[in-house]
């Protein structure tokens, strides 16, 4: 377990930006795989499927692991694999390297998610059922900010 209890306006905060960088992923990935590299539609959702399914391998692996290992090691860890899978499809961005970066981002936002409720879980002070309520409003509110935003950017 965890020394050190985390406070939920964190864990709450850390979910809404996850939701947010979440949902770009869709919308963006449809157009710049299909504007810019002439890709068709039917193959970009085989990509988002492989993205989907990379995510439930990863809440399956994270939620083994946090049973096993330090949870804010993982977590940490976690992220910073996201954030390299992103930063590799920055140089590398053509096709289909642009596809393989996106099932490593599933991986490691799946594995994020799961420790995410783990750690939801663990805290004390409140009510499991208002934790994961106020988890569930958060993840949607930036899903809702995130697809917005990228409405924008298109």
């Amino acid at each position: 377990m965890l020394a050190k209890e985390i406070k939920l306006p964190w864990l709450l905060l850390g979910s809404i930006l996850t939701s947010i960088g979440m949902s770009f992923i869709w919308p963006l990935t449809s157009v710049y795989l299909h504007d810019q590299l002439g890709i068709s539609l039917a193959v970009i959702g085989v990509v988002l499927f492989f993205n989907s399914l990379a995510s439930v391998v990863g809440n399956l692996v994270g939620g083994l692991l946090y049973d096993h290992f330090n949870p804010y090691r993982l977590l940490v860890g976690g992220a910073l694999f996201t954030v390299a899978s992103l930063a590799g499809m920055i140089f590398f961005h053509g096709w289909p390297n642009f596809g393989v970066g996106l099932f490593f981002v599933g991986l490691g936002s799946g594995w994020n998610a799961t420790l995410v409720a783990a750690f939801g879980a663990s805290i004390k002070k409140y009510d499991g059922r208002y934790v994961f309520n106020m988890l569930y409003f958060a993840q949607n509110l930036g899903t809702v900010l995130g697809t917005r935003v990228s409405g924008f950017c298109l």
